[in-house]
């Protein structure tokens, strides 16, 4: 029954690790996409003044 206890903590501790990995990657996905955003509407505002 120890055994399996240890096991499951085992298993229980990697799960948390693996989450922890993606709330980082997730993290980094929104700074990504705002910056990608704001980029779009700065060059978005370079090509308009160039058409008008």
């Amino acid at each position: 029954m120890e055994d399996i206890l240890k096991q499951i903590l085992s298993e229980l501790k990697e799960i948390k690790a693996d989450v922890g990995e993606l709330k980082t990657g997730q993290a980094r996905l929104e700074v990504g996409q705002q910056n990608l955003q704001q980029n779009l509407i700065e060059s978005l505002g370079t090509y308009t003044e160039k058409i008008t």
